[in-house]
């Protein structure tokens, strides 16, 4: 005994038959996926099954993080926020911030990256309405009246009502503002609505060429909600930073 193969379709017509029915097949297909990759240039909401990705740098922190890449890529070739960028950087120097990172609690400036207890001693004495008044922190005051009103257009975490403002200038390459923070990020999830967590960019250009870019891509990360995330991302890793990576 033995399996018969069964006869199929092509088995029945002819060589010239078949082969004219594959042509005409094989140009089907191909107009489809011609028709298809038109649609979806002419359409912004129309996209391939497949997504938007394929055409850029896989490995960016745009394309790890899921954004909408073309969105993301008219977003920073456009430099919509190269203006904010300068203006902050230029509230900060108005402040008194001369280096990174530099944060404002209320109008106390931190300069560099103190630890976890040294944030908490100056939150919990401005809370309690007491003088703040560390021993071997300066903490000057003179330049806080250059800071500007906290809103919502600023990138923040907290109520803008707290208490407690928390204003850090900082720059994405600079290693102490990664060591800052988590620290930061830890008061705030530690406090609460009692403090604001305000981010505001500092890029020191000539030492850290890439600080500016990524200062816009993040803003341009938050265009789709996702400027802490693409913020904590960058802090995670500051090796990863380069021109691919905060690009598209």
């Amino acid at each position: 005994m033995f399996d018969e193969k069964k006869k199929g379709f092509f088995d029945l017509i002819s060589a010239k038959s078949a082969f004219i029915i594959g042509l005409v097949g094989g140009i089907l297909i191909v107009g489809t996926i011609g028709f298809l990759v038109t649609l979806t240039g002419n359409s912004p909401g129309i996209a391939l099954p497949f997504g938007d990705k394929t055409e850029y740098n896989q490995n960016s922190l745009a394309s790890k993080l899921d954004l909408k890449m073309k969105d993301f890529k008219e977003c920073l070739d456009s430099d919509k926020y190269v203006e904010k960028v300068n203006a902050e950087f230029q509230e900060g120097s108005s402040a008194g911030v001369t280096g990174t990172p530099g944060v404002y609690v209320n109008e106390y400036l931190v300069r560099g990256a103190y630890p976890y207890e040294v944030f908490k001693q100056i939150i919990d004495s401005i809370l309690a309405g007491e003088e703040v008044n560390i021993e071997g922190v300066d903490l000057p005051t003179t330049g806080a009246s250059a800071l500007k009103e906290v809103t919502s257009d600023d990138n923040y975490i907290g109520s803008l009502d707290a208490p407690v403002k928390l204003i850090e200038f900082s720059d994405y390459q600079c290693p102490y503002c990664g060591r800052a923070h988590p620290t930061l990020k830890k008061l705030s999830e530690d406090y609460g609505d009692q403090i604001v967590w305000v981010y505001k960019h500092y890029p020191l250009d000539q030492l850290h060429p890439y600080a500016r870019g990524a200062s816009e891509a993040a803003e341009c990360a938050g265009e789709q909600g996702k400027f802490w995330e693409y913020t904590d991302a960058l802090y995670g890793d500051q090796n990863l930073i380069t021109s691919e990576y905060i690009s598209y």
